[in-house]
């Protein structure tokens, strides 16, 4: 399992290692996801963050000294938080059929690029991952994840498909799966093509993991 800090402990500051300093970091990253998925990264502010979290600037600047070293922090909590989702899901359906469970992986992939806190914070990730190389970074080890992930589930699906036709086809899921996000972001698309993209999604994605 890829392993990641939820916050950036560079300068060894010992309030970040008491329960207390723990507790307050949580607080905070808590309130930056709600500004950032309100507002945006534009509006994505330190001053903005204090006053959500309700303390001054300069407790804010303490555990995190500037914008960027906030934003890393945040991003690299919710990808760590889905990762533990994901692992959790793992770990209850072991004991199911090969597609069974990894089609219930997917549809749990699935429900949370439909969470509007995901999607419109993700998508707004992605947006700015091309000027922010610690924001490419992160999501690079997202996709990297993902993809593993869906490798290793699928590989026992079916005897017939080779393991390189099945990186093949993990390649395939990741791309649509990102497609998925990008289109059900989007605000003018309505509920009823949103229930028939996810259907044709998990249509073709149990097709390529269990046709030769």
């Amino acid at each position: 399992m890829i392993k990641i800090d939820t916050f950036d402990t560079e300068n060894g500051k010992k309030s970040f290692t008491t329960i207390k300093g723990q507790e307050r970091i949580k607080q905070i990253l808590k309130n930056a996801e709600i500004v950032f998925f309100t507002k945006g990264y534009s509006g994505f502010s330190m001053r903005g963050v204090a006053n959500q979290s309700d303390i001054s600037l300069s407790t804010l600047q303490h555990y995190f000294k500037n914008k960027d070293t906030l934003l890393k922090a945040l991003l690299k909590k919710l990808i760590s938080d889905y990762i533990n989702r994901i692992e959790h899901l793992i770990s209850l359906n072991s004991a199911e059929l090969p597609l069974h469970r990894f089609m219930g992986i997917i549809s749990n992939i699935i429900y949370e690029i439909e969470q509007p806190i995901i999607t419109n914070t993700f998508k707004e990730f992605f947006s700015i991952s091309d000027h922010l190389p610690y924001v490419h970074e992160a999501l690079t080890i997202l996709q990297k994840y993902n993809f593993e992930l869906i490798y290793k589930i699928i590989l026992p699906i079916h005897t017939k498909i080779s393991s390189e036709e099945y990186k093949e086809r993990a390649l395939i899921i990741i791309t649509q799966l990102n497609g998925y996000l990008v289109q059900y972001s989007n605000k003018n698309t309505d509920e009823y093509h949103k229930v028939f993209l996810r259907n044709i999604l998990l249509k073709n994605i149990s097709r390529l993991v269990s046709e030769p």
